[in-house]
């Protein structure tokens, strides 16, 4: 059930990351009786029931997602280690481009940023290089990421 649970909360949360003010969530059974929550049931399933969720209200207006993240980054580089913890007790996974001996991205950076500096940060439209803790939480906090609970190191 706990399974079941977790797996109708992370399809929630990936159907509010687009722009829609509903969606249909079904519930599907396997020949052993295990359930599922699906948009569509998979074959060989059986729907036991349907429901429709809000995804937003009108007022509100659309539900954005929250921006992509990219560090760039270089081995054993303490600035870089920190910004690493730190998407860990937000419950982050960024997408991580090591430059180290590679012009391609060292390239990338520099048209992206204008410099070739390491760690880089780029959240959305913001560019940061500097690790500043404080500036990080207000930034963070303020486009909807939250600390996860027991990752506070």
């Amino acid at each position: 059930m706990k399974s079941s649970s977790r797996t109708l909360s992370l399809l929630l949360m990936s159907l509010c990351s687009i722009t829609a003010t509903a969606a249909t969530i079904v519930e599907c059974e396997d020949a052993a009786g295990a359930r599922t929550f699906q948009t569509v049931c998979p074959p060989e399933t059986t729907q036991v029931q349907s429901k429709d969720y809000a995804t937003g209200t009108p007022d509100a207006g659309p539900v954005t997602a929250k921006p992509a993240i990219t560090i760039y980054l270089v081995p054993k580089c303490a600035a870089c280690d920190a910004y690493m913890k730190f998407f860990s007790r937000y419950g982050i996974a960024p997408t991580v481009k090591n430059i180290d001996g590679n012009q391609e991205l060292q390239d990338e950076l520099t048209k992206i940023s204008g410099a070739l500096k390491a760690p880089t940060v780029i959240i959305g439209d913001k560019i940061l290089s500097d690790y500043k803790e404080q500036e990080l939480v207000k930034l963070f906090e303020g486009v909807g990421y939250k600390a996860v609970k027991g990752n506070n190191p």
